[in-house]
């Protein structure tokens, strides 16, 4: 199993939650990739390169909003098949639905990003079975 970080709208999520799976595939991710960990340093502790791919996710997050967003979110889960991207660094293809019973955290703004887009906050944690009270935050 991969650590993927999927980047999603509040749709997006609303969605997953309701079909109860990630998708539909193929699916844009992040994860630790021989890339990601030639650019990052091979030398680093696999969490510290799971954060890295988590950031390159938050970053991600952003265009994945709706023009009536203003909250990032960002999906942890465990996927059993994903393709490197060699496009960009810890991009990876996912081509299958991931399982919502495979998703181990939601990552979400606590309050709407600043007018001029910026945001420099971190995330805040949330477990699979608080998306619910997500959705109606």
């Amino acid at each position: 199993m991969t650590r993927i970080y999927l980047p999603l709208g509040r749709a997006g999520l609303a969605t997953a939650w309701e079909r109860a799976e990630l998708g539909p595939a193929p699916l844009i991710a992040y994860a630790v990739t021989p890339g990601l960990r030639a650019a990052y340093g091979a030398e680093r502790e696999l969490d510290e390169l799971e954060y890295a791919a988590y950031e390159l996710a938050v970053d991600a997050s952003r265009t994945a909003l709706a023009s009536d967003e203003r909250r990032r979110l960002v999906v942890a889960a465990d996927a059993a098949t994903v393709r490197a991207d060699e496009g960009e660094v810890g991009r990876v293809v996912v081509p299958e639905p991931v399982p919502w019973s495979a998703v181990v955290s939601i990552h979400a703004d606590t309050d709407d990003l600043r007018p001029d887009g910026g945001d420099d906050a971190e995330l805040a944690w949330y477990a699979p079975q608080e998306t619910p009270d997500l959705l109606r935050s």
